[in-house]
């Protein structure tokens, strides 16, 4: 199954339809949590490995893209509906000591996104949460569905902004250091604050990078002339603007 909200949710973004696309990412995460989006788990399945987190990247995105459109009320409202399901998860749901840190780490996204304060305290819980859990495997862990979920969505953000993120700044050089895990919610403490804020300065947030494809023979930006290509959610667009490509 796949998450058509979720797709239609990416041609808003490449429109800059921006009060579109937050609705259509609201629904993209409720119907991930129902279970009849891209996996089978419903949001209070224990054994679903966390695939409720993509809903809780996806009701971020909208809350984000909500305030891009200008009603920063109806974002902060999506944002606090994530961090309650983030704390559900964590308090209630998940069962691994790595995943409740995981959503313990989307409840500070959450603070961000929402600008609702103490985003500091919750990544500074977040970060003593992973190191108690200690996991023997950080890295496989930094690749399962929940904090695979939070890198996406961090990612996504800084897409094409000056604050972009590759996956070295978020986790660290030292795969098999102890804080590796613990790193991540140190850094988007340190950083996600400004992301959000350049997101809102700049008053675009581009569509997320799926399978890309340098030079190409067969595609080329009709805005900026390059052939770096980005397909994503059913789209065809610039690697570097996000404006659609024109075939060749």
């Amino acid at each position: 199954m796949e998450n058509d909200r979720r797709d239609a949710a990416i041609t808003h973004l490449v429109d800059r339809a921006y009060d579109d696309a937050g609705e259509a990412y609201t629904l993209a995460a409720y119907v991930e949590w129902a279970g009849a989006g891209g996996h089978p788990s419903d949001v209070f399945d224990p054994e679903g490995r966390g695939y409720v987190a993509d809903g809780l990247q996806y009701l971020l995105t909208g809350a984000l893209c909500t305030r891009l459109a200008g009603h920063d009320d109806r974002g902060e409202n999506r944002a606090h509906e994530a961090r309650l399901v983030a704390t559900d998860q964590r308090d209630h749901v998940r069962e691994h000591p790595v995943e409740r840190a995981a959503f313990a780490e989307f409840v500070g996204d959450a603070l961000v996104i929402g600008d609702a304060g103490d985003a500091e305290g919750a990544y500074d819980r977040a970060a003593a949460a992973y190191e108690a859990a200690a996991p023997d495997d950080p890295v496989e862990w930094a690749t399962q569905p929940p904090l695979a979920a939070a890198t996406d969505l961090l990612q996504h953000c800084s897409r094409n902004t000056s604050r972009e993120v590759a996956w070295d700044d978020l986790h660290g050089a030292d795969p098999n250091g102890e804080k590796y895990l613990a790193h991540r919610a140190r850094y988007k403490k340190r950083v996600f604050p400004a992301v959000v804020a350049s997101v809102l300065d700049a008053g675009v947030l581009h569509p997320p990078r799926g399978t890309t494809e340098h030079r190409s023979d067969d595609w080329r930006c009709p805005d900026c002339e390059t052939n770096e290509v980005n397909w994503t959610g059913g789209e065809v667009v610039c690697l570097d603007c996000s404006a659609r490509m024109e075939s060749l």
